[in-house]
Formats: C-alpha cells, sequence, structure tokens
C-alpha cells in the first residue's frame, strides 16, 4: 500500500527571501529506495506552503522552527521536523517481508547553525537533532558544505556535500529486524545493527521566473554504511531522489 505523500521538502532549502513571505507551490518527487519494496522507484505530487515571520519560520508539513541568532554570517536556528519518508508501511516490501511490522515517521527536535564565509558565501550547516515521540528514539548529527553559485540575475545554485551520523537507536528501529519479526520471516535472521552514516553530495537550485514566482528543483545521490547496507531490509548501499516544483510567493 502507498503513501500519499505531503511534503514541502523543496521549499525547505529556498526560504532565503528577505521579509515575511507565504509561498505556496506544487511539485513531483522521484526517488529510487534503498528498501526491498515491491516499487524500487517511486513518484508522488507534492503539494507545498511555507511562511516566514520575522524569526519564525514553518514549512507545512515537515518543519517549523525559530531563529535565536540572525547575524551576517551566523545563524543559530531551533527546530522540530517531522520525519516525513523515512517509516515504512510492511505492505510496500516484496514477498515474506510484508510479515514485517510498521515503522513509524519520528519527530526530531534539535539545533542547526549555519555559517557562510568570504565574499562566495562558502556555507557550512551543522545539525544535531533527537526523536521526542517514543518511535525511533534515535539522534542525528549532520554537517553540509554547500557553495551558492549565481547564473545571471535570477538563478542560484547550490551543489552540496554532506555526512550524517545515525545513532544506533535510530539504525537499529529502520533498519533492524526483531526476534518476532524473525519468526514471521523465511530464512531471515534477527538483525541488531549498530550506529552507522549517511553521505550525501548533489545540487539544489532556484530560479526567479517573476517577482513572485520561482522554481525550485534538487538531485541528490546518497552512499549508507556497512550497518544499513547489511540489513535485510535493503537492497543495496545508495539511493537517489530528484525533486522540482514551482511556488507562488505572497508577500506581507
Amino acid at each position: 500500500m502507498k503513501k500519499v505523500i505531503i511534503l514541502a521538502f523543496f521549499i525547505s532549502t529556498y526560504i532565503f527571501a528577505e521579509g515575511n513571505s507565504l509561498k505556496a507551490g506544487i511539485g513531483g518527487f522521484f526517488r529510487k529506495d534503498i528498501y526491498k519494496f515491491e516499487n524500487k522507484n517511486e513518484f508522488y505530487p507534492v503539494p507545498a506552503l511555507s511562511l516566514v515571520y520575522d524569526n519564525f519560520y514553518f514549512i507545512a508539513p515537515l518543519e517549523a522552527g525559530y531563529h535565536f541568532y540572525k547575524g551576517d554570517d551566523l545563524r543559530i536556528t531551533g527546530f522540530g521536523r517531522y520525519s516525513l519518508f523515512t517509516g515504512y508501511n510492511h505492505d510496500d516490501f516484496k514477498d515474506n517481508l510484508k510479515n514485517m511490522d510498521n515503522r513509524d515517521d519520528d519527530l526530531h527536535l534539535g539545533l542547526r547553525a549555519r555559517y557562510s564565509v568570504g565574499p562566495t558565501r562558502f556555507t557550512f550547516t551543522a545539525n544535531v537533532s533527537t526523536d521526542v515521540i517514543n518511535k525511533s528514539n534515535g539522534t542525528l548529527a549532520s554537517l553540509e558544505m554547500t557553495q551558492p553559485i549565481p547564473i545571471g540575475k535570477k538563478t542560484l545554485l547550490f551543489p552540496f556535500i554532506a555526512g550524517q551520523y545515525l545513532s544506533s537507536n535510530y539504525v537499529d528501529y529502520y533498519f533492524g529486524v526483531t526476534d518476532n519479526e524473525s519468526k514471521k520471516l523465511d530464512n531471515t535472521n534477527s538483525y541488531n545493527p549498530n550506529s552507522s552514516y549517511k553521505l550525501s553530495t548533489g545540487i539544489k537550485g532556484m530560479s526567479n521566473v517573476t517577482e513572485n514566482i520561482d522554481i525550485v528543483f534538487s538531485g541528490e545521490y546518497n552512499h549508507y554504511g556497512s550497518e544499513i547496507q547489511n540489513s535485510p531490509l535493503t537492497r543495496g548501499s545508495d539511493n537517489y531522489s530528484i525533486l522540482f516544483g514551482i511556488n507562488y510567493k505572497f508577500k506581507f
């Protein structure tokens, strides 16, 4: 059974608007899944809505946050993030893996620090967060490096590389197999992985069509550590995703 995805991820990368604004848009999301799902390549339509008001922002239904400090070079933010796409429904799996129990999406609270340097505004972004609704009980920490590249006056590209730490609780919840689950699976032992990592690279971009309309796009490749690669639930070591969308901005 497929989930209907209501996602605003692509807007979360592009809240660079000066002043207060509301954005509404539509787009699409394509991904190759790392899990052994019936359909390893999936496409989802993506409605989106975001609000920026002074130091507060809201990206429905994915993330809300508050900028505790906004300087010319440094920004420190507290945020809450609903981890859409993280969980799975057992019906999505192939063959006897359909006997797995479901895994729920979790909700993280965390801190983010973003620091930009030099005339080209090379940017470091560090995040740390932990699940607060007793789902994975996991912790995530990441560091991303991005170089903004202007193309003419209306387009910005953001090539990036990133590394993410995934705690043992997180990896075990989403990629492990419990003793009870292994009894329901043919030729599959229980699997209790330790902490792992994810390495990412890709490009994000935004192009202003008019003063109020912009197009956003993103392509990302991810490589996962051995604790995830060796899970009975995964089909390999990597996956990728492509995002695109169009937004209309209301200023107030």
